[in-house]
């Protein structure tokens, strides 16, 4: 996915399947990035352009109440947040940042390196994504693919684990789990805590994939191969597959319904679909719903159309209160506007 953002809404999606819009404050666009809630329901949003608010009542029964608050700026693409303890780590392209207010105004004084411990070559495709964290305060990261010219359409892996997910533990310890990605925009947690990750369909891709991820496994693009374990370090084909076993997605994605692939998560809320997961979908701009059951050992799942037609979502996320919010995004490549 190149990925593509602007649409500046947060959209609140409210049983029984009312939307509203957030009111964003005037000149404010937000290409929401990441989003997760303080311990008092506030909801911090990172943003491709380097922002972070604070969103004080969110859930206001008049979205116009809802109070934004620009707390960080100057990072380079916030495309994930999450929240441990209260504190708010953001995934920049180039590092994962513990943001910290050191004077207890409520506004970020210092940006502090978790780890940079990847690779970037400088291409503009080299989206980093991120930041599910687990019980163990655990972070996890993923990392796209670069295109150069001339057959751009062909992505590479040129600096170390393009294409993989990684965990970063709480020291900033990185280890990379797997490889053969693509443009891994999504991830999550299935109920078991296995970690879910979304792929954007493409070369080696022929639509979007929902991986439960074991470690060590390849998923299908080759050009991320260079950086296994005991693989040698040059650039695979573009067009011949390598001789490591892919393993296969839980859940493809019909290509009308999703081009663009989100996170993951899964309702919590008690309704109707609890237990089900909820699937952001940027391209077609709608929220998909899907289920998943294990038959010997192997995961598998089935999809539904669950709100259509309410923006391009990037990102979505449960409040306190089971609303469902989506952070939508749209730079011109290809999505709908609210």
């Amino acid at each position: 996915m190149s990925i593509a953002l602007c649409i500046t809404t947060i959209v609140l999606l409210q049983s029984p399947y009312t939307t509203d819009y957030l009111t964003e404050p005037d000149g404010a666009v937000l290409e929401v990035g990441g989003m997760d809630f303080m311990a008092d329901g506030d909801m911090v949003v990172s943003t491709r352009r380097g922002q972070v608010w604070r969103i004080d009542n969110p859930n206001s029964a008049d979205p116009t109440d809802a109070t934004f608050t620009l707390i960080c700026e100057g990072l380079h693409e916030g495309l994930g947040l999450t929240i441990i303890d209260d504190e708010i780590f953001v995934m920049q392209r180039g590092e994962v940042s513990k943001l910290v207010d050191l004077d207890g105004d409520g506004i970020i004084d210092e940006v502090q390196t978790v780890t940079q411990d990847w690779g970037l070559s400088g291409n503009y495709h080299e989206f980093g994504f991120g930041l599910p964290s687990d019980s163990e305060g655990n972070m996890y990261i993923s990392l796209n693919v670069g295109f150069w010219n001339p057959h751009w359409w062909h992505g590479k892996s040129r600096a170390p684990y393009r294409g993989w997910v990684l965990r970063v533990a709480p020291d900033g310890t990185v280890t990379p789990i797997a490889g053969g990605l693509r443009s891994p925009a999504g991830m999550g947690f299935f109920e078991d805590g296995r970690l879910l990750v979304t792929d954007n369909q493409g070369d080696w891709m022929a639509v979007c994939p929902v991986y439960a991820i074991e470690e060590g496994a390849y998923y299908g693009h080759p050009a991320s191969s260079r950086w296994y374990e005991g693989q040698v370090n040059i650039e695979p084909s573009d067009t011949l597959p390598i001789q490591r076993k892919r393993e296969h997605p839980a859940l493809w994605l019909p290509y009308q319904w999703s081009r663009s692939t989100g996170n993951v998560i899964q309702d919590k809320t008690g309704g109707p679909f609890d237990g089900q997961y909820f699937i952001a979908e940027l391209t077609n701009g709608q929220v998909l719903r899907a289920d998943f059951e294990e038959i010997d050992g192997v995961l598998q799942g089935a999809c539904w159309q669950a709100h259509q037609r309410v923006g391009s979502a990037y990102h979505i996320e449960f409040g306190p209160d089971g609303t469902l919010y989506a952070g939508m995004t749209n730079r011109g490549w290809g999505g709908l506007a609210p």
